[in-house]
């Protein structure tokens, strides 16, 4: 009679370490499944769920009502009903920018789950630029970094200054436009009024400044700019001391010599 033997107790162990492997693999590819499934639940409600669709737009800024109005009719047919997530925030404030050049600055931010807030600054007016065809000027503001925009009317230059340009095909371009208010802000530093400066169509590198006094004041863009300025001043100063003077006419244009009557 044969007796069997029992098993080793090595044999023993191999088969529980089998067992267990195999119950690790299993919870394994348990989790992993039910990792992907979340996953892709998470990844549908936000991709496909209206839950973050853009159903609401804020808009505040410093230009008024009707700006905030015109921002947020353009905002509703750009991006209403979008998924929240998909909305570039940078590319949507440079399109605005773009679509409202007299904004100077302007900031979109997301609110989940289905909010845009946007906030501007709009562009404070240096004057307006007004170019003069035929009988007619049309006007557009602009600030000190010759951006301008929209449609204005001319300016009494009491409060902006107020610029005519005359020149055919004239535009209005940055070094210019320094040159204009490196002029008119030492000519308000030494008490002379502007009220316009004009850009004549006949002597395109010339600048005539019109004082509200009525005195005509001629520049040259091709001489030294400060330098005119200058020897204008020291004349003022000399003359004013004298008594009252309003001269009609005053021309600076060649340097260490002033005419005027």
């Amino acid at each position: 009679m044969m007796l069997a033997t029992p098993p080793r107790s090595g044999t023993r162990v191999r088969t529980r370490i089998r067992h267990s492997r195999r119950h690790h693999y299993h919870r394994g590819i348990f989790v992993v499944g039910m990792s992907i499934l979340m996953a892709g639940t998470a990844a549908w409600f936000l991709l496909a769920s209206n839950k973050l669709a853009v159903a609401h737009i804020e808009v505040s800024g410093d230009a008024g009502e009707k700006t905030d109005g015109e921002l947020k009719r353009m905002l509703v047919a750009e991006v209403d009903g979008t998924l929240i997530l998909r909305v570039s925030t940078e590319a949507l404030a440079s399109h605005l920018a773009v679509a409202f050049p007299e904004i100077q600055s302007v900031v979109v931010r997301r609110r989940f789950p289905d909010r845009l807030l946007v906030t501007y600054e709009q562009r404070h007016p240096y004057g307006v630029w007004c170019r003069a065809r035929g009988d007619t000027e049309t006007c557009a503001s602009f600030d000190a970094l010759g951006i301008s925009w929209g449609t204005s009317i001319p300016s009494s230059g009491t409060l902006l200054l107020s610029v005519l340009d005359e020149r055919p095909n004239g535009t209005l371009e940055r070094p210019l436009l320094d040159s204009i208010i490196l002029l008119v802000e030492h000519l308000r530093a030494i008490d002379v009024s502007v009220r316009r400066v004009i850009l004549p169509a006949v002597a395109l590198e010339e600048v005539r400044v019109v004082s509200t006094e009525g005195s005509d004041i001629r520049f040259s863009l091709q001489a030294d700019l400060p330098e005119q300025l200058a020897g204008l001043e020291t004349f003022l100063a000399d003359q004013r001391k004298k008594g009252d003077f309003a001269p009609a006419y005053l021309d600076v244009r060649v340097p260490g010599k002033i005419y005027y009557r």
